[in-house]
């Protein structure tokens, strides 16, 4: 299962890639030990093709690592938030939010990123690429408050770290 895994995150389509979601959110932390850094890739890769699904696999590759406390899947959300396109953003940022905050203290390195990410939602609204209002202000405020979060954070999770291939 895990080398079928393996090449459908690599696939092109996001639809296609869409249909494997089922199965990441079902791995065991070994499991996703052994696919860490292609669930890092899968996160972090834009679908070329069928972007109306390609978040789903970005979005359960992130949740499994932070799931698990990868390391990694701080920055991985991060990015994930910042490139996620607008569409349907404003509910998918505050579940991207609570995985960060799950890192408690070990997130506070991204917080200049995270504050760059609201600067970026509202030039999105200000260049006319995203609804302002409601819609921005919830993208906006779920940060905030992931910030307010980190910023009085004192521990974290112990973490995992992906191994070298």
């Amino acid at each position: 299962l895990l080398p079928a895994l393996r090449t459908a995150m690599q696939l092109p389509t996001g639809y296609a890639r869409s249909q494997i979601s089922n199965f990441i959110s079902k791995l065991t932390a070994e499991e996703a030990q052994t696919l860490a850094s292609d669930l890092v890739e899968a996160a972090s890769t834009v679908s070329p093709a069928d972007t109306m699904f390609g978040n789903d696999i970005r979005m359960e590759g992130v949740k499994t690592l932070t799931k698990y406390h990868f390391e990694e899947g701080i920055a991985a959300a991060v990015d994930l938030a910042k490139t996620q396109g607008g569409h349907g953003s404003q509910t998918r940022t505050g579940e991207i939010m609570k995985m960060i905050t799950g890192y408690g203290s070990a997130a506070k390195p991204q917080i200049p990123a995270l504050r760059e990410l609201i600067a970026s939602f509202n030039a999105d609204v200000e260049n006319k690429e995203f609804p302002g209002g409601e819609l921005n202000n919830m993208r906006v405020t779920s940060v905030e408050e992931a910030i307010k979060a980190i910023e009085a954070a004192t521990t974290h999770p112990e973490l995992r770290r992906i191994k070298p291939k």
